[in-house]
């Protein structure tokens, strides 16, 4: 996007007034007024005499939201989006045409080796543009299992070998979150009306202190592509608070992240809240673990239901099953 060297340079005050900044975006007072009452695009401050006035950030919003709107976007769609969400939607409208042409078709393998190069050289830009063009290229359930699960396995392995830093690894955990945001508000917006679906519904979450999501967020977003109702809890849940989220949402199954640990205060940790979570549960409740059988499955009673799941394929053959299940189907 061209923004003028006034603003780039920060020639001006730290504020302008709205008939300036109207003039900068080549639309009348009247259409930027609307802008922010009806659509609440902005939030000018006041002057002292009661004149809307403009900060430096705000003149950039504007001003990427002119330059959408004049890309043909409506200003209904876009006003509320994040300023990240609208430079990303800027820089993705001519990639976004050249997916519909079939002018670009590159395999899951090829935007994996894609994102891989550009997190070696630190390019962070090409690689989050990288997984916007997987993202639309490729069917969800392709995008999540050959792309995004394969891409953190195969950083998790360099940082462990010591070619690739733990700052790049936090990098593509940033990126990577920015992108499932949206998949998340999705899941957490339709908890209400999934409440009353009653047993056929999944909890998906982490022990208590365990705060690698990505896992169970992938997992949620696998469940929402093939059609069963999943409440994305957030990593690090204590166990009553797990067994309190089951009573209230009726549930069946409660799906575990379990990162596996060498740290003997850990495991004693893990010991404490598979004990107590068995405890709190009722024993209709499924346990699912991603991860290693041992030693969890030593801290449950022997009629608790438990599943271990090697990988998110494992996860979703799982799934299927559970979708064609009587518990589901009675849901």
């Amino acid at each position: 996007m061209f923004l003028p060297v006034l603003i780039r340079q920060n020639v001006y005050m730290s504020t302008l007034k709205l008939k300036s900044v109207a003039e900068m975006l080549g639309v009348s007072p009247h259409t930027l007024r609307a802008w922010e009452k009806r659509y609440g695009a902005v939030k000018p401050g006041r002057s002292e005499s009661g004149r809307r006035v403009y900060s430096h950030e705000e003149v950039e919003r504007l001003l990427l939201l002119g330059e959408l709107v004049k890309q043909g976007h409506s200003i209904s769609q876009i006003a509320h989006l994040s300023d990240k969400k609208l430079s990303g939607l800027n820089a993705r409208k001519s990639l976004i045409e050249e997916v519909r042409e079939g002018e670009l078709s590159p395999s899951p393998r090829d935007h994996l080796q894609a994102m891989l190069e550009a997190l070696h050289h630190f390019h962070l830009e090409a690689l989050d543009r990288q997984l916007d063009w997987a993202a639309l290229s490729l069917s969800c359930r392709e995008f999540i299992l050959e792309v995004v699960a394969p891409l953190m396995k195969e950083v998790g392995i360099l940082v462990q070998k010591k070619k690739m830093s733990i700052s790049q690894e936090h990098a593509l955990s940033s990126i990577l979150r920015s992108h499932f945001s949206e998949t998340l508000k999705v899941l957490q917006n339709h908890q209400t009306s999934l409440a009353s679906k009653g047993s056929g519904t999944l909890l998906l979450t982490t022990p208590e202190g365990d705060q690698h999501e990505f896992g169970i967020l992938l997992g949620a977003a696998l469940c929402a592509n093939i059609g069963v109702p999943a409440f994305y809890l957030g990593p690090s849940m204590p166990a009553k608070d797990i067994a309190e989220s089951v009573k209230r949402l009726k549930s069946s199954v409660v799906i575990l992240g379990n990162l596996p640990t060498v740290d003997l205060q850990r495991e004693e940790q893990l010991k404490q809240f598979f004990q107590e979570l068995d405890h709190q549960l009722s024993p209709q409740v499924e346990i699912w673990i991603g991860g290693k059988t041992h030693p969890v499955s030593q801290n449950f009673s022997k009629n608790r239901k438990i599943e271990f799941l090697s990988n998110l394929q494992d996860f979703e053959s799982k799934i299927f099953r559970w979708k064609n299940s009587p518990v589901f189907k009675a849901s």
